[in-house]
């Protein structure tokens, strides 16, 4: 079967815009705020959309994805891990499965979940962001560098790159569970239901599936997620939108771009 009409004209509109040099795309079409962005076909893995993709710079909890990566290596998902009296309180829960940590990441983009899986694996932070920096090296993320498990400001830099992020995804996707913890829309702990940090997203863009949101006031909106399914899916990787509300509407104009139908409310 043909593609999509609109599928259609987004690939040969993103196909003449990789025909310009980054700052002339930039000005010839206003597709957002962000300071670097990447916009991929799945099945191909070719970019269709690439705006200063190789910038270093910081990319908040998208740093999960590494770190729920890793999790997945060491811990076993149905195995309760004991907590720490300080963890206990501050999750409301003595034990933790692996599955239910790297469901608190992904999902509700738990800062405490990231320090326990750094203690239960490597003892203290420190010792994790070194694995996490080797893990890096190894994908080939040669403008990626980390300091903790969560993405949160700390001493000394932490940044990454869109196409660093790219390679970052490819290894998630070989890792079948955390694509589908990822694709879900809440995590219970404690009797508490926390939604996903996309949720406002997906009510928008009923076409969104799964991945990472982050936020820090340095790093801005960053967004690493999957839109359409089958055939006619995408990965979009977009640094730095300065609010919420603009890099929501970043990623609607790409999604409506794309050919996908879209809310405004």
């Amino acid at each position: 079967m043909g593609r999509h009409p609109l599928h259609k004209a987004a690939l040969l509109l993103a196909a003449a815009l990789l025909t310009l040099a980054p700052t002339a795309a930039r000005s010839e079409f206003a597709y957002g705020s962000q300071r670097a962005l990447l916009v991929v076909e799945a099945r191909s893995m070719r970019p269709l959309i690439a705006y200063q993709a190789d910038r270093p710079l910081p990319i908040a909890s998208l740093t999960k994805l590494m770190t729920a990566l890793i999790a997945a290596d060491y811990l076993k998902l149905d195995e309760l891990y004991p907590l720490t009296e300080e963890e206990s309180r501050a999750l409301g829960v003595s034990h933790l499965t692996g599955r239910k940590l790297i469901e608190l990441m992904l999902i509700a983009s738990s800062n405490q979940a990231a320090r326990v899986v750094a203690r239960l694996i490597s003892g203290q932070v420190d010792r994790f962001a070194e694995l996490m920096n080797r893990r890096a090296e190894r994908l080939g993320m040669s403008r990626t560098h980390f300091v903790n498990p969560s993405g949160l400001p700390a001493d000394g830099e932490a940044y990454s790159t869109a196409s660093d992020l790219l390679i970052l995804l490819q290894e998630f996707l070989r890792h079948p569970e955390l694509v589908a913890i990822s694709r879900q829309a809440e995590v219970e702990l404690g009797g508490r239901r926390y939604p996903h940090t996309l949720s406002r997203l997906r009510r928008l863009i009923p076409q969104l599936g799964g991945f990472k949101t982050g936020w820090t006031r340095e790093a801005g909106r960053c967004y690493l997620i999957e839109l359409g399914s089958g055939s006619r899916r995408y990965y979009i990787i977009s640094l730095g939108s300065p609010t919420r509300r603009q890099g929501i509407k970043d990623i609607l104009t790409l999604a409506n771009l794309l050919g996908f139908s879209v809310k405004t409310k």
